[in-house]
């Protein structure tokens, strides 16, 4: 029944490897859209944003736990994987360096283009820069082995998650408290008539939900304050959290320049301090897997069939339970709640892994099946093209809810934000293999290729690679894994 497959080529291109990055970029709109759309904290308490409750809610529910972090571990695994391809060839070759100068060149014009797209596409959130940076600070790991690899991933990983756990807890507090005060009469009356809603200012600390702001978890348990003292506190943060909403959907609602300045600053944040206290350690973990994937010979076939389906078995059934675990309310008991605790806190990483392997082991079943002829296809298409689909993604979002668009920031629900994401996805399915049947190229792998060109010696070479899937791939991966013996096998 099962046996060792080898996975479908097609000129000279790894078809999982395609239809994984293809994956990955379409389902990355599905988390993005929200930051795109809504001010971050109506964005993950959906309950008092709009008016369908329980709509809004699933919406969230599925993306916060089944999507959010997933996609981008995809891209990142994958990108450590192209990198190891590349490397491990540039070894074969007579001309080393210049193998290794496409290599740097490529990533200096990826730290190019995701500043562009931090701060003229207004897009704090771009991964195209850390991906360059961090491509770099990969590089002298090629020959360490397999177990040293995973074992650094493991500790960039806890590292990441004791970083990371406070903001989910907070988020955690904050939600659970919403759900656990709010009355169906009170959500109506935040919900109504626009997202936004104007009653807001009529309600006092008794009958609103404190959950909805951090500090007002601290002030439940404040026994030794006075009713009145507790009002005005809760007063003045309440005040401070409408008029955070209201400044930030005021200010994406602006033109251009409004926006280039007032989100500058967040994009140098995210380049720089985010860089080295969060994207350095998550980002880079997952780089260092994807190379491990890589060497174990994952996405060209050198597993057994039977291997993909553990891996897709195990990883669903990880990253699944993990997700609803996160996402449900467990009991306040002893029993229960360190349990709660530790995996809304650490479990982030361990679902977001679980679920990026499982999605890669089954795309590596269908395509060895030759399931969804046509679907895979398509996500192949939208592979070949990801970097054009990521920014074409951003441009889109910002015409359609930004102030010199269509301005509908903070005007839509999360559910409505779903339907769009599903719509966008169709029509990238739909365009990205009618471009390709034109052209060699998307428009801007095209113009990186040129890039990489550009003063470049007259005889070096660019069309082996823009997303790193280079015909001889099978044989790079051959050549690699004989500088590792079994007993460094992951």
């Amino acid at each position: 029944m099962f046996k060792t497959v080898r996975l479908r080529r097609t000129d000279g291109r790894h078809e999982v490897m395609d239809v994984g990055r293809g994956v990955a970029v379409l389902g990355i709109l599905w988390f993005n859209i929200y930051l795109f759309a809504l001010p971050f904290e109506a964005m993950v308490i959906p309950m008092i944003w709009g008016e369908h409750n329980t709509l809004n809610q699933l919406v969230w529910d599925f993306t916060a736990g089944g999507i959010a972090g997933v996609m981008r571990g995809m891209f990142s695994i994958l990108f450590g994987a192209s990198a190891m391809l590349l490397l491990s060839r540039a070894e074969r070759v007579a001309d080393q360096v210049a193998d290794i100068d496409r290599y740097f060149r490529r990533l200096l014009w990826l730290i190019v283009f995701g500043a562009v797209h931090a701060y003229l596409l207004i897009w704090p959130h771009d991964i195209l820069y850390a991906y360059g940076l961090l491509g770099m600070l990969i590089f002298p790991f090629r020959h360490v082995s397999s177990r040293k690899l995973i074992a650094i991933a493991v500790i960039m990983i806890i590292g990441s998650s004791i970083f990371t756990s406070q903001n989910v807890e907070e988020l955690g507090e904050a939600r659970g408290q919403m759900e656990d005060t709010l009355s169906d009469e009170d959500r109506k009356r935040l919900r109504r008539e626009e997202p936004l809603v104007d009653g807001l200012d009529d309600f006092s600390l008794f009958d609103l939900p404190n959950g909805a702001l951090e500090s007002l978890v601290h002030l439940a348990s404040a026994t030794n304050e006075t009713a009145e003292a507790s009002q005005q506190q809760f007063d003045e943060e309440y005040n401070e959290f409408i008029e955070r909403l209201t400044a930030e959907v005021t200010t994406r609602q602006m033109g251009y320049i409004g926006n280039f300045l007032a989100m500058a600053p967040e994009s140098f944040q995210q380049q720089t301090t985010e860089m080295m206290t969060n994207h350095l350690l998550d980002i880079g973990a997952f780089l260092l897997i994807g190379m491990v994937l890589f060497r174990s010979g994952f996405f060209i076939g050198q597993w057994s069939e039977v291997s993909y389906v553990k891996l897709a078995l195990v990883g669903y059934a990880v990253g699944v339970t993990l997700g609803v675990l996160t996402r449900l309310d467990v009991p306040d008991s002893a029993l229960h709640k360190p349990l709660a605790d530790f995996v809304t806190q650490y479990g982030f990483d361990l679902r977001r892994i679980s679920l990026a392997l499982a999605n890669f082991a089954l795309v590596a079943i269908i395509v060895t099946r030759g399931w969804l002829r046509m679907i895979r296809h398509s996500l192949a298409a939208c592979g070949r093209m990801a970097l054009s689909l990521y920014i074409a993604q951003t441009v889109t979002c910002n015409l359609l809810f930004m102030g010199f668009g269509l301005a509908l920031f903070g005007e839509v629900e999360h559910y409505q934000l779903a339907i769009a994401s599903l719509a966008l996805t169709i029509v990238q399915m739909v365009l990205a293999p009618l471009l390709l049947a034109r052209f060699e190229q998307g428009p801007l792998e095209s113009l990186l290729k040129r890039l990489l060109n550009w003063g470049a010696p007259a005889n070096f070479d660019t069309m082996r690679d823009v997303d790193m899937a280079v015909p001889d791939a099978r044989q790079s991966a051959k050549s690699s894994l004989h500088t590792i013996t079994h007993k460094n096998r992951s």
